[in-house]
């Protein structure tokens, strides 16, 4: 997935996904000498940490095998356990969706349909018209009604040490931490740069081409 390793299986929910949002700021004094804060992040990155525990020999070996990948490469995606929203119908091009929904859907996401490890669809969001999303590229599989539709976090991988609970099973906890915001947006517009090798301009910082 576009150089990250996709982590398609399910969170268990015996030990409750966790989020965190991290914003970034800078301390700068004021003139009669107090401090201020100012933001240099216009919106939070995400991070989801969530316990995946594997149910046969086969599966462990998968996740295995992805985490390797993943720690190698550094990045990894996976879907954003606790925002899923539910199918209502599908296409092979679009996804409808039942209100309410828990994640505000934008055009650029990726949406991820999750039955397994092995059984998942993942497609990029080029247009959304109130609850229909408009698929980039069409689905593999046949999803029907009912079924959970999330949003597909991106970002630096990380992986707690895991835990064997017999020769198939094992639990293993993961964190994926966004570099960029997804929702990351332009602040304001550039000036124009006026022709020549540069221009003062009253209250303004001289700019040289």
């Amino acid at each position: 997935m576009i150089n990250h390793v996709l982590i398609p299986h399910p969170a268990n929910w015996a030990s409750p996904p966790t989020f965190k949002r991290t914003w970034q700021s800078e301390i700068v004094s004021g003139l009669p000498g107090n401090e201020t804060r100012s933001a240099l992040r216009a919106v939070p990155r995400r991070q989801i940490t969530f316990t995946i525990t594997t149910r046969t020999l086969a599966e462990r070996a998968r996740l295995d095998a992805r985490i390797e990948a993943a720690t190698k490469s550094g990045l990894a995606c996976a879907p954003l356990h606790g925002r899923a929203c539910v199918l209502a119908a599908a296409t092979v091009n679009t996804l409808t969706l039942a209100s309410p929904l828990a994640w505000n859907w934008q055009a650029g996401d990726y949406a991820i349909l999750l039955e397994d490890d092995q059984t998942c669809d993942v497609a990029k969001i080029s247009a959304v018209n109130q609850n229909t999303l408009d698929l980039e590229t069409p689905l593999q599989l046949n999803w029907f009604t009912g079924h959970l539709v999330y949003p597909l976090i991106f970002g630096k991988f990380s992986a707690e040490k895991q835990s064997a609970l017999d020769g198939a099973l094992a639990e293993q906890t993961l964190t994926v931490a966004e570099l960029v915001s997804s929702r990351a947006v332009a602040i304001g517009s550039l000036p124009m740069i006026p022709p020549g090798i540069g221009a003062a301009l009253i209250g303004s910082t001289f700019i040289v081409q």
